[in-house]
């Protein structure tokens, strides 16, 4: 990864960047090789909606299109779009040069896994038995605190919290983005 990095933008990988990737591969260690599972990344906050017996696709699915804040799957399909990384990048290497200045994850999945940006997208989901979906009413949504939501989750991304901190600068001056969050989660799930 570190190479494919250095590759498509002539930078050097930072250790974020590489737990963006690895922490597919960690997901593929499972031991129960067909146990269906979801995953998120931290800012995933449950609405209190999402059932443990609700269906999980057969697929690995991405719950938020091509951002990778939640999947579900099992092992065996984790470790095999952790293989498609490397094998995906350097099959496509030449257009991605030319379209990427940033790549880690979130960007191979749209830039790879997105049609607008690859006509044969649709080729690699099935090669990867990989579902992309984003109903934000039902499943994965930015948090707004000032509407009503339905959704099963909240992704309270840097993304969310930048924006809630320009609706609202009073409330949130001198804050730093982190300790911001922090407080939006707060007031929206401890009253």
């Amino acid at each position: 990864m570190k190479f494919i990095f250095q590759k498509t933008t002539g930078k050097k990988l930072s250790n974020y960047g590489l737990s963006c990737f690895t922490r597919w591969l960690a997901y593929s260690t499972v031991q129960d090789k067909e146990e269906r599972f979801f995953v998120s990344d931290y800012d995933i906050i449950n609405s209190g909606r999402w059932r443990v017996d609700q269906p999980i696709s057969k697929k690995l699915h991405f719950l938020d299109a091509d951002c990778p804040c939640m999947a579900s799957g099992t092992a065996e399909q984790f470790k095999k779009i952790s293989e498609a990384f490397f094998e995906v990048t350097m099959n496509r290497i030449e257009d991605l040069i030319k379209i990427v200045d940033h790549y880690h994850d979130q960007e191979f999945f749209k830039f790879n896994f997105m049609e607008h940006f690859n006509s044969e997208a649709k080729q690699l989901w099935k090669k990867y038995n990989a579902k992309f979906s984003r109903n934000p009413k039902r499943d994965v949504d930015l948090l707004r605190p000032k509407e009503f939501q339905t959704c099963r989750a909240f992704h309270i991304s840097h993304y969310c919290v930048a924006t809630i901190m320009e609706q609202e600068p009073e409330k949130y001056k001198n804050k730093k983005l982190d300790e911001a969050r922090i407080e939006i989660i707060k007031n929206k799930f401890l009253k």
